[in-house]
């Protein structure tokens, strides 16, 4: 979702940006439609780019898989770094003392 996200500012960005830094080259002119109608063209051409090249697709799957591997490693590493204030579940919360404290009746008041 963030990559859609950027994508999406990015491509903000730059439709605001002027065509040349200078002013003098005028901009093409494209509509609403024509744009619109390319994006569906080009969306539909990539929705068979893995029927053309199975083995792009495989690669890219697997880089994929790679990068979200990386990222839970490195959330896995952050969170030992900052460290976490409650005790792991297998170890407990009792001291050694506790362990071996011996029963006695409450005192009656």
């Amino acid at each position: 979702m963030f990559v859609f996200r950027s994508i999406f500012w990015l491509g903000v960005v730059v439709m605001i940006l002027p065509p040349a830094p200078d002013g003098s080259t005028p901009a093409p002119r494209v509509s609403v439609l024509e744009a619109l109608g390319a994006a569906r063209t080009f969306a539909r051409d990539l929705s068979q780019a893995c029927e053309r090249n199975p083995h792009a697709c495989a690669v890219g799957s697997d880089t994929l898989t790679l990068v979200r591997r990386k990222a839970e490693t490195g959330i896995d590493i952050f969170g030992a770094l900052i460290g976490s204030s409650e005790p792991a579940a297998d170890e407990g919360t009792l001291t050694p003392r506790d362990l071996n404290a011996e029963w006695s009746a409450p005192e009656k008041s």
